[in-house]
């Protein structure tokens, strides 16, 4: 059974801006530990709450691990798109997050300098 995880998803803290660096630091540890054991998790900000500094994992999906759907090629760009999410919760158009009609992020604009500047930092 799935336990009640208090808090905000992550998407809805994207739809108030952006992410705290801690969230974004937690996410790329639990994803070094997947891999490590062979796995993704799903990366799409709805599947992690945020409460009291502390991420949670609260999808059961996981799979064997690619890197095409890891969190540095697929979810993080979710992560660093809080305009994109902003929109997405008032319309529910997925073309606000994703380039029209895929199940792939936006990978460019502000999107692009956000994601290059944390992960340069924290390697």
């Amino acid at each position: 059974l799935k336990e009640y995880a208090p808090g905000p998803t992550i998407m809805e803290c994207l739809g108030q801006g952006p992410l705290p660096t801690a969230a974004l630091e937690q996410a790329c540890h639990m994803s070094r530990l997947a891999r490590e054991k062979g796995y993704n998790l799903d990366w799409f900000p709805a599947n992690f709450v945020w409460m009291d500094q502390e991420l949670t994992y609260i999808d059961y999906e996981v799979q064997p691990w690619m890197a095409e759907w890891s969190f540095e090629e697929w979810g993080a760009w979710y992560w660093f798109n809080p305009e994109g999410f902003a929109k997405f919760l008032k319309t529910k158009d997925g073309d606000h997050i994703n380039y029209p009609g895929t199940p792939k992020p936006y990978k460019e604009g502000l999107y692009l300098e956000r994601y290059h500047n944390f992960f340069s930092q924290t390697k």
